[in-house]
């Protein structure tokens, strides 16, 4: 062990009593840093115990510490069973707690009209926002069989039902959601397309207003 390990453990009051205990409830040789991070999280036999008879047993200290950290507990592993998420492992199960998932949540997207969503698809709409009024928003816009990528699409490039009115008073009223997507993606908007047309493109197309950002020959049209 180096001098900045014992300092280290020095600093968090890790005593050898503690180390003795620490490997004892562990059954494995743990690091400098695996018992630091042990001391912070408080981690002890009846949380090791109790994950263990959650069905998350073998794991590392290292994975314990982290768990026990993010709040994650045998009551939280149990409400995900519930809501429709079985065989989660560890990192799994963290990521979920880190996220702020809760049991009510989950049965709420999953009621959403979509299909049987899966654990990655729930994280999406959770990491990016998205809301069960987004899709009656939409439907509403007359866009119908939103699907969730079109969902976290809008979320993730900021799609609004006033962006898309204003695409429409321009006379852009039969794109796609996907054509909406893509202009707001690229950052056109009313003003852009105003501009272009004082330029003197009266006529020009969804298709042409994402060419024009995507190879920066706008910036040259609208200086001239």
């Amino acid at each position: 062990m180096t001098v900045r390990q014992i300092t280290e453990l020095k600093m968090h009051d890790i005593t050898p009593d503690f180390i003795k205990q620490a490997q004892s409830m562990s059954g494995e040789k743990l690091s400098a840093r695996e018992l630091v991070r042990m001391k912070i999280s408080g981690l002890n036999p009846e949380y090791i115990a109790a994950m263990r008879q959650a069905g998350y047993d073998n794991l590392p200290a290292r994975k314990l510490s982290q768990m026990l950290l993010t709040g994650v507990t045998p009551e939280f592993a149990a409400a995900m069973k519930r809501a429709g998420f079985d065989n989660l492992t560890a990192d799994q199960l963290t990521l979920l707690k880190a996220l702020g998932m809760t049991e009510e949540y989950v049965r709420q997207v999953q009621g959403w009209g979509l299909g049987k969503l899966s654990m990655r698809e729930v994280v999406e709409t959770k990491i990016h926002g998205v809301k069960p009024e987004d899709a009656q928003t939409l439907k509403a816009l007359g866009f119908d069989n939103v699907s969730l990528r079109d969902l976290t699409r809008v979320r993730m490039f900021g799609v609004t039902e006033s962006y898309v009115k204003e695409l429409r008073g321009l006379g852009f009223d039969k794109l796609t959601l996907e054509q909406v997507i893509r202009l707001k993606q690229f950052g056109v908007d009313a003003e852009y397309i105003r501009k272009l047309r004082a330029a003197g493109f009266k006529n020009i197309s969804s298709n042409d207003l994402l060419k024009l950002k995507a190879h920066g020959l706008d910036a040259i049209l609208l200086k001239n």
